[in-house]
């Protein structure tokens, strides 16, 4: 998800997303690298800095895997009157804002 944003990331960016070692990001980028699922690239704006570009590949692969999920989800919502759409909508939108902020600043344990 991460990687698939948009936002250029390198590898120290991934692992401060993912709160792992930049060691740990490395290794896991070179499996990502040789499996064919991204490649390192130049940074769009700073020609100092290298970028993980997600493959076409492995979008294909997300994007295939993901069809019957999205499949069944749009059968569900074609069934729902205007008004249960919008409120199913508003009520998912407002869930996604909660999980956004906890994701970005998790509570401390204990």
């Amino acid at each position: 998800m991460h990687l698939a944003a948009g936002t250029p990331m390198g590898t120290v960016d991934l692992a401060h997303a993912l709160k792992i070692r930049s060691a740990s990001a490395t290794v896991l980028v070179d499996r990502l690298e040789a499996a064919g699922h991204v490649r390192r690239g130049p940074h769009p704006h700073d020609g100092r800095r290298v970028t993980l570009v997600v493959s076409e590949a492995a979008r294909s692969e997300v994007r295939a895997a993901l069809a019957p999920l999205v499949g069944a989800i749009t059968r569900l919502t074609d069934g729902l009157a205007p008004e249960q759409a919008e409120v199913v909508a508003r009520f998912l939108g407002d869930t996604t804002e909660i999980l956004r902020a906890y994701a970005a600043e998790p509570p401390d344990a204990g």
